[in-house]
Formats: C-alpha cells, sequence, structure tokens
C-alpha cells in the first residue's frame, strides 16, 4: 500500500514537472516570438524624402489637368508613421490584419481651381480624420477606410473600399494593381456635386441635388523599382469612373479622370 502510494506520488510528481516544463517552454517561446517580432517591426522603421511629379485633373470632375511637384517625406517609426494620409499610428498590426488611424489635410475646393467652377464658390479646406482597416491575404488584400473633414467646412464623410494584388516581379521590381469604390454621405455630394438656387444663378448652371451614394469606381496601377538598398523610382497610374448622382452633375464635364505620377525617392 505505501509502496503504491509512493509510486503514485512519484508519477505525480513527474507529470507536474513535464506540465510545468512544456508550459515554460511554450511561454519563453511566446516570448521569445514577441521579442524577435518587435524587433522586425523597428528594423522596419525608416525616413523616406524625395520628389514626386503629378499629373490630375483641376478638379474632381474636370476635363482639364494641371501638372504639379510635390514632396515625398515618409517616415514610419514603431507603431507610427506620417505619410500622404497624415500623422497617424497602428492601432493594431497582425499577420493578416492592420488597423490603422491618422489625421491630415483635406485641401477643398477653390473656385479659381477652373472657369468651369465660377459662381460656385469655395469648399473650405481643413485637417481630417480617417480610420483603415486592411486583412491580408497571400498577396491579396481587402482594404477599407472612412474619412471626414473635422475643421472648416462640414463635408460629410467617404467610405473607401478597395481589393488589391501584389506582385513581386523581382527582388528589385514590384507591381501592385487593385480595383477601388468610394461611397459618399449627403453632405459631401451637396457640396461637391449639387448646385443650389444661389450657385445656378450666378454660374449659369443648372439646379442640381446630389445625394448620398458610391461616387466613384476604378483601378490603379504602381511599379515600384529599387534601384539600390536606398534609391527607388515610383511610378503610379490611376483610373476613376465617376457614377451615379455624381456622374449626373452639371459641374462634372468628364465622368472619366486619370492620375498619373512619377517619382524618386531616397530611403533611410
Amino acid at each position: 500500500m505505501t509502496r503504491n502510494l509512493i509510486m503514485i506520488l512519484i508519477v505525480g510528481l513527474f507529470t507536474i514537472v513535464l506540465v510545468e516544463n512544456s508550459f515554460a517552454q511554450s511561454k519563453y517561446k511566446k516570448g521569445k516570438e514577441r521579442v524577435e517580432n518587435k524587433r522586425k517591426e523597428r528594423d522596419e522603421d525608416f525616413i523616406k524624402i524625395g520628389v514626386m511629379g503629378i499629373y490630375k485633373p483641376n478638379y474632381e470632375g474636370s476635363d482639364d489637368y494641371n501638372e504639379i511637384g510635390f514632396p515625398i517625406i515618409e517616415i514610419k517609426y514603431d507603431r507610427y508613421f506620417f505619410n500622404i494620409d497624415g500623422l497617424g499610428m497602428f492601432l493594431w498590426k497582425g499577420k493578416f490584419v492592420e488597423l490603422t488611424t491618422a489625421v491630415g489635410y483635406e485641401a477643398g475646393r477653390n473656385e479659381d481651381d477652373s472657369t468651369d467652377l465660377n459662381g460656385l464658390g469655395d469648399v473650405e479646406d481643413g485637417a481630417k480624420g480617417n480610420v483603415g482597416l486592411k486583412i491580408k491575404l497571400g498577396l491579396l488584400s481587402l482594404n477599407a477606410g472612412y474619412e471626414k473633414q473635422f475643421t472648416g467646412e462640414n463635408t460629410g464623410y467617404q467610405c473607401n473600399y478597395g481589393l488589391g494584388l501584389m506582385l513581386p516581379l523581382s527582388k528589385a521590381f514590384i507591381i501592385v494593381t487593385g480595383v477601388k469604390a468610394t461611397y459618399a454621405s449627403d453632405k459631401y455630394m451637396e457640396k461637391y456635386f449639387s448646385v443650389n438656387s444661389t450657385q445656378s444663378s450666378q454660374s449659369g448652371l443648372a439646379v442640381y441635388t446630389a445625394e448620398a451614394g458610391f461616387k466613384s469606381v476604378g483601378a490603379n496601377i504602381v511599379g515600384i523599382l529599387n534601384l539600390s538598398k536606398n534609391w527607388g523610382i515610383q511610378i503610379i497610374g490611376n483610373y476613376t469612373r465617376l457614377v451615379s448622382d455624381a456622374a449626373d452633375s452639371p459641374i462634372v464635364k468628364d465622368k472619366d479622370q486619370y492620375f498619373s505620377a512619377i517619382g524618386l525617392s531616397y530611403k533611410f
């Protein structure tokens, strides 16, 4: 009886040691993975500067285009970043899911941007906030975003949806392409595509009321060529088709909108 009891105690103690050891190893492994992931994230920190030439419509719906130069300034440090979307941070950055938020700048629309806008007045610029969600499925990615201007004029909000595909053609050359759609609120459509009675009398355009809905669909392609470890070239092509109430607005002179850009950058 005593011998059996001793054997049971020994077996029980041995089992506890094995379980504890296994738990400790698992905890150590997870801790090590967290450290390695953190180190990897920090290794991705960078500063990128450069210049980009852009060819774009004078305003959303214009049939006239202009060329401008624009600085490239991108910074990533730990979970924080600064880029064309503004100053932001990763709320969540996992293997398959990324959630970001940022505060940026909305340029608005100036009546002086085009003679086609005479009599419509300005849409004030201001700061805007945005939230973005990205789901990564191998080379595919699903994207969704919400943006709203919160200073200056109340221009409502927009929701952006997209499907992207990354094609690494070589170590030095990557192509990213995708399709997109944008939904706009009543207030956004009112400010950018509607014509009220006062604007109608001043511009000669017919009174028009644009309501909330999908305002555009499109496709884009980006080519990234790494000339060296630090130097790189970006080429961007973007096609947008205005649809629904946006396309029927008398403000719109061309439903088909094109955007292209080429830039040279240096990455620290």
